[in-house]
């Protein structure tokens, strides 16, 4: 007997909906749910979502993301209306001015210009060693024209950084490495609050970033470097945890795996049970797989690595 060939099974947010309600006998297979209803459970399924957030690591959330650093700066903001400029690393285009821009110049010509596209945002580094942000009007070729005139110059082999959107606050940063002009990657030490602020000379000595602290607020997230870097020619590499998007509409499908699906049904019926009156349903069987599925699941969404054993022999026989 064939199979489907097909592993796209999906569930919308209202089917999601209308399955826990099944599960607590609030309505039956040939009805429709209220749009009232709809309202309520949607908010009770955000609010369950937002708290998962901080249970297990996510794997599905995972990304990487380039930081273009700044000269002594110690503080980059990711998200809220003073972020600074950051993006996942599919969207990030690295290339190099092949020849010297004057002050007062809107184009500039480039190494390449693969995946450059006009509204882009764009970074040409300056002989002053600072990045001018602006955006990009036209490619043509490897020729760039740019929104604003360069403010100053800018010779042959100076970097350009190019993205088209901006990197949203992450729910948490897992890894950074240091990548050089030479795109060689250096790791570096994840520090506590503590640690970072009981540093020494924090903001007046510029080097190259060895540690950093990450800080996240409620509509923005702060990182912290040490040393503040002493080139423009650097960037930070970044793993970290995207935010699960919301439910919206109707139509809006999880931003979960499929093999979630068992597990924001089930969990979404005990998390509304009360208000429809139904605290002796979920305790009696509802809850109970409840909290199997997400336990299976929170043990599930772990990476999978090897382990090293080293075996230490000392004195004696």
């Amino acid at each position: 007997m064939a199979t489907s060939n097909s592993i796209d099974f999906s569930q919308n947010r209202n089917e999601i909906i209308e399955d826990a309600l099944q599960l607590l006998g609030e309505f039956g297979t040939d009805q429709t749910v209220q749009a009232s209803d709809l309202v309520v459970c949607n908010r009770f399924l955000n609010k369950m979502v937002k708290h998962w957030e901080n249970q297990g690591v996510h794997l599905w959330k995972r990304r990487e993301a380039v930081l273009p650093l700044a000269v002594g700066t110690s503080n980059y903001i990711f998200g809220g209306a003073s972020a600074d400029h950051s993006a996942e690393l599919d969207d990030f285009v690295k290339t190099t001015l092949d020849s010297s821009a004057i002050s007062t110049s809107s184009t500039i010509s480039v190494d390449s210009s693969d995946g450059m596209e006009i509204d882009d945002v764009i970074g040409v580094e300056l002989d002053s060693d600072i990045i001018q942000w602006t955006t990009i009007s036209n490619v043509s070729g490897t020729t760039i024209t740019l929104s604003d005139a360069l403010s100053g110059d800018a010779g042959e082999g100076n970097v350009v950084y190019s993205y088209t959107t901006l990197l949203t606050m992450p729910l948490d940063i897992m890894d950074i490495r240091l990548r050089d002009y030479n795109n060689k990657d250096i790791p570096t030490n994840r520090l506590s609050h503590e640690e970072y602020f009981n540093l020494n000379n924090k903001t007046g000595t510029n080097g190259r970033v060895t540690s950093w602290y990450y800080s996240r607020q409620k509509d923005y997230g702060k990182l912290f470097v040490w040393y503040p870097s002493d080139t423009v020619q650097d960037t930070l590499q970044i793993t970290y945890l995207k935010k699960i998007e919301d439910f919206d509409t109707a139509i809006d499908d999880p931003d979960f795996p499929q093999e979630w699906l068992l597990t924001l049904t089930y969990n979404l019926a005990c998390i509304i049970g009360p208000v429809y009156g139904k605290e002796v349903k979920i305790g009696s069987y509802v809850e109970t797989k409840a909290q199997q599925f997400l336990s299976e699941m929170l043990s599930w969404d772990n990476e999978h690595a090897s382990a090293q054993v080293v075996l230490s022999y000392r004195g004696g026989r």
